[in-house]
C-alpha cells in the first residue's frame, strides 16, 4: 500500500503521483507472533479490526467475526454518507442519533429516514426524490459526477485474485453489485461515482441489519476479510513462534494500481474543478492521505 497520493490538476487532466510503498513486511518479519498481531492494527488507524482478523485467520489462529467488525464498517460508512460527503457538497452534515453505531432502527432512520432497513430496497429514484435520510447527498453526487463512469469495466476481486498486484474492482460496489439499489444506480449512471456512493449506502444498510460476508481462508493461507472499502487480503506464515512470511493487499492497492478505478474515473472526468476531484477521491476513499493540487498549467 502506498504512503500517500497526490492528484495534480494539469491542462490535460489529472496526474496521479503515488507515494512509496510502506515497509510493512519488513516490520513484521522476524517478530514474535503475538507482538506482530498487536503491532499491525496500530500501524494503520483504519480497518484495524479487519486487519487483525485477517492476520489471525491467515495464521490459522482462533477468530470470531465479532460485532466490532460490523461497527467498524458501519462507522466508516456513516462518516462518509453523513459527515464527509455533505461537507464537500456544501450540505449540512446529518445529526447522528444515539445508538446509530449498533445498527438496527437508529441506523436505518439515519440513512433512509425510516425505521427499518429492507432486504430488497427498490425504487431508488423515488427515494432520492423524497429527500429522506442521506438521499440529498446521493442526489447531489449524481448532479456533480453523474456523467463520470468507468469503461471498460474491471473484473471484480475474488479470494483467488485478492493478492494479485493488478487493477481490479475491490470495493463495496463489487461486494453489493447485485443489490437492487446498486443495480439501479449502475443502469442509470454506469459504474462511476454514483454507483460507488449508492453501494456504500447499500452496504451500510446491510451491515446495520447484520448482513456481512463471512471471512474466507484459502488453502495457501490467504485470508480475505470484508472491510469498509472492499476486501482486505493477507497471507502470513510463522515458525518457532515468529513471523516468517507476510504479504497484504488492501482495497487501496487495487484502486490506485495502473489501470485501476482511480485512474480510469479521473480520466473519464477530463478537466474538472479541484472540488470535483476531491469529491471523487473521497467517494473512492483510498485509505491513505490524498493531496489535490493545481499543476503549473492547470
Amino acid at each position: 500500500m502506498e504512503a500517500g497520493l497526490t492528484l495534480v490538476l494539469q491542462e490535460h487532466g489529472v496526474e496521479i503521483r503515488r507515494g512509496a510503498p510502506l515497509p510493512v513486511e519488513a516490520l513484521m518479519l522476524g517478530r514474535p507472533v503475538e507482538e506482530a498481531l498487536e503491532l499491525l492494527p496500530r500501524l494503520f488507524n483504519l480497518c484495524g479490526t479487519a486487519q487483525s482478523l485477517a492476520f489471525r485467520l491467515s495464521l490459522a489462529l482462533p477468530v470470531t467475526q465479532a460485532p466490532s467488525l460490523q461497527r467498524e464498517i458501519l462507522r466508516d460508512h456513516v462518516a462518509k454518507l453523513c459527515l464527509s460527503w455533505p461537507t464537500l457538497l456544501g450540505l449540512p452534515p446529518l445529526r447522528l442519533p444515539r445508538g446509530w453505531d449498533a445498527g438496527g432502527e437508529a441506523a436505518c432512520q439515519l440513512l433512509l429516514g425510516q425505521a427499518t432497513c429492507p432486504t430488497d430496497m427498490t425504487g431508488l429514484s423515488d427515494w432520492m426524490a423524497r429527500g429522506q435520510g442521506v438521499a440529498p447527498v446521493i442526489r447531489s453526487i449524481a448532479a456533480e459526477l453523474g456523467e463520470v463512469r468507468m469503461s471498460p469495466h474491471l473484473a471484480f476481486t475474488t479470494p483467488e485474485t485478492a493478492m494479485a498486484k493488478t487493477a481490479q474492482e475491490n470495493s463495496v460496489a463489487a461486494r453489493r453489485a447485485t443489490d437492487p439499489m446498486v443495480l439501479a444506480a449502475e443502469v442509470r449512471w454506469g459504474r462511476g461515482p454514483v454507483w460507488h456512493a449508492v453501494a456504500r449506502l447499500a452496504d451500510a444498510l446491510a451491515v446495520a441489519r447484520g448482513d456481512l460476508p463471512a471471512p474466507v481462508r484459502l488453502a495457501d493461507g490467504t485470508a480475505v476479510v470484508p472491510a469498509a472499502r472492499g476486501g482486505y487480503a493477507l497471507r502470513a506464515k510463522s515458525a518457532a513462534g515468529r513471523i516468517t512470511a507476510f504479504e497484504r493487499r488492501a482495497p487501496t492497492d487495487h484502486l490506485v494500481a495502473t489501470g485501476g478505478s482511480l485512474e480510469g474515473l479521473l480520466a473519464a472526468m477530463g478537466k474538472l474543478a479541484a472540488s470535483q476531484v476531491r469529491l471523487l477521491s473521497d467517494i473512492l476513499d483510498p485509505c491513505v492521505t490524498v493531496l489535490v493540487q493545481e499543476g503549473s498549467h492547470a
